[in-house]
C-alpha cells in the first residue's frame, strides 16, 4: 500500500486459497505466495544505494532533562558517520498540520527537540553509521548525564492537571455520556462492588516497526515503513518537514502485522546528510 499509488509485487506460482463457506468458490490470496517463499519485501528489505543506518539511545529515566552527552567514544568506532541529539538534531516544524490520527502523539513526534525526557526509553540521541552492528555497538558507548526528578506514576482523581482530549488515538471522541450509570446504580436492587485485573497483553507482529527512507531530492521523499496509515504518515512527515504533501510517498506494500499497533504510530525518524547535522 502507498500513500499516492499502489504497485504490489507480482504473485509468482500458484495463488492460495481458502475453503471460504458452502456454495462459495475458494478464496484467492495473490500475495500469500510471496510471503511463504520470503519473496516479499518488508520495509528494511529494500536495497538502496548508500544507505546508513540509525540506532536509538534510550532514556534510562522516567522524568527529567539530559544535562549533557559524551559521544566522543561513540565517534570513535568505525564507519560512524555522526551522533545525534537535542544539540545537532534537526529541527522540526511543530505548527504543522499534522494528520489527525497522529495528533495526540505530537510530543512523541518531536524526537530530540529539547532536552526534556517525560518518559523511561525516549529516544534522547541517535547513532548514524554504515552498518547496523556499528551503529549498535556505538549507542551502547553514548554516555548520557541526566537531572533526574521524581516522576508521578500514580492517576489521581480530580487531579486539576488532568484532561479529557476532545479526540483520542483511535479518533474516537474523548469523551462520551449516556444516561446517569451513577443514578442507576444506587437505585439497583443488587450492587457488585469489584476491581477485577489482568496481565498486560502486547501485540507481537512478525515485522517489528521499521523505516528506510530515500531523499530522492532536497524536497521529495519516499518512505519504505511497516504501516497500516501510510496517509497518515505523509501528512506527518510533509508537516514535520515542511515538505508539500504530494511530495512525500509512504510505501507499506507488506505490513507484517500491525494489529492497530501501526495505525497511528510514531513516524518520525532523524533527516540527516554526510557532514552536516541539519540535512537528510
Amino acid at each position: 500500500m502507498s500513500a499516492s499509488h499502489a504497485t504490489p509485487t507480482p504473485a509468482v506460482g500458484r495463488p492460495a486459497t481458502s475453503p471460504g463457506t458452502a456454495g462459495e468458490a475458494p478464496q484467492q490470496r495473490l500475495d500469500a505466495p510471496e510471503k511463504v517463499s520470503g519473496r516479499a519485501r518488508y520495509a528494511v528489505e529494500y536495497d538502496l544505494p548508500g544507505t546508513v543506518y540509525a540506532w536509538p539511545v534510550q532514556a534510562t529515566i522516567s522524568r527529567g532533562s539530559v544535562v549533557s552527552v559524551e559521544a566522543a567514544a561513540a565517534l570513535g568506532i568505525p564507519r560512524v558517520l555522526e551522533v545525534l541529539t537535542s544539540q545537532n538534531a534537526p529541527r522540526l516544524d511543530a505548527a504543522g498540520q499534522i494528520a489527525m490520527a497522529h495528533a495526540g502523539a505530537l510530543p512523541d513526534l518531536l524526537l530530540m527537540q529539547d532536552g526534556r525526557v517525560h518518559f523511561r526509553g525516549q529516544i534522547v540521541a541517535a547513532v548514524i553509521a554504515e552498518t547496523l552492528e556499528s551503529a549498535r555497538e556505538a549507542a551502547s558507548l553514548v554516555d548520557v548525564v541526566y537531572a533526574e526528578e521524581e516522576p508521578e506514576l500514580t492517576a489521581v482523581p480530580d487531579d486539576a492537571r488532568s484532561i479529557v482530549p476532545e479526540m483520542t488515538n483511535d479518533l474516537s471522541p474523548g469523551r462520551v455520556e449516556r444516561g446517569t450509570p451513577l443514578q442507576a446504580l444506587a437505585d439497583a436492587p443488587v450492587q457488585v462492588d469489584q476491581t477485577y485485573t489482568t496481565s498486560a497483553q502486547f501485540a507481537q507482529p512478525m515485522e517489528p516497526h521499521a523505516a528506510t527512507a530515500l531523499w530522492e531530492t532536497a524536497d521529495r521523499l519516499t518512505l519504505y515503513c511497516s504501516d497500516q496509515g501510510p496517509s497518515w504518515t505523509a501528512v506527518t512527515f510533509a508537516a514535520l518537514f515542511g515538505l508539500a504533501t504530494d511530495h512525500v510517498e509512504v510505501v507499506a506494500e507488506y505490513v507484517g502485522g500491525g494489529f492497530g499497533s501501526k495505525a497511528a504510530h510514531r513516524p518520525c525518524w532523524p533527516r540527516w546528510r554526510p557532514g552536516s547535522s541539519a540535512g537528510q
